[in-house]
């Protein structure tokens, strides 16, 4: 599990083109904005600032999930979920 705020993507692999099943849930209210996998792709292809930038920005995000896993086999419930709700407040 991870939380994704303003600087994030929502369905990453399925932009990228990978299918598969994922879940998401919106725990806050807040505004977001929608677009549709082959559109992001579409865009993906034709900019190479946004190719780099979701490279970034994947990497990124396997390290925050890397982090993630080590926080939860390391620390206890209390400091587990102190940084969920740190991260949310954060987002």
């Amino acid at each position: 599990m991870t939380i994704v705020g303003s600087e994030g993507i929502v369905g990453l692999s399925a932009a990228l083109g990978e299918t598969g099943v994922m879940d998401a849930a919106v725990l806050v209210p807040g505004v977001a904005q929608t677009m549709s996998a082959e559109r992001f792709r579409a865009a993906m292809r034709s900019s190479e600032t946004l190719r780099r930038c979701v490279d970034r920005y994947s990497i990124a995000l396997l390290g925050h999930l890397a982090q993630t896993v080590a926080c939860n086999r390391l620390h206890s419930l209390d400091q587990r979920a102190a940084r969920c709700l740190l991260l949310s407040r954060d987002r």
